[in-house]
């Protein structure tokens, strides 16, 4: 089975099919995909204006007012997703892991 997301067609029922079930595959619709595509351009452009916004090319919470060089923005980016993985307990379980992948894909 394979469940196209348009960006607002996607159910909870759907998430737990994909999560429990690797046969389920997902992909992403032309549309929604040149949605995300449009976006980028609009980050590109404030990149290209080097004008502070938040999370993009400047620290977060208390270093928000802390610009990041160009260089440096891939960092920034790798080092937020590990600062947000970096937690404790146990390892998630597969289902787990496949419906927050998911869910990260459409956000």
């Amino acid at each position: 089975m394979k469940k196209l997301i348009i960006g607002n067609n996607l159910t909870i029922e759907d998430v737990y099919a994909a999560s429990i079930d690797e046969n389920v595959k997902v992909d992403i619709d032309a549309g929604a995909l040149a949605k995300v595509k449009k976006n980028r351009i609009v980050v590109d452009n404030i990149l290209k204006q080097s004008k502070p916004v938040y999370g993009i090319n400047t620290g977060f919470g208390s270093l928000s007012d802390v610009k990041i060089d160009n260089d440096k923005l891939k960092n920034l980016q790798v080092n937020l997703i590990r600062s947000h993985s970096a937690g404790t307990g146990n390892l998630l379980g597969a289902s787990f892991v496949r419906a927050m992948m998911l869910l990260r894909r459409i956000i």
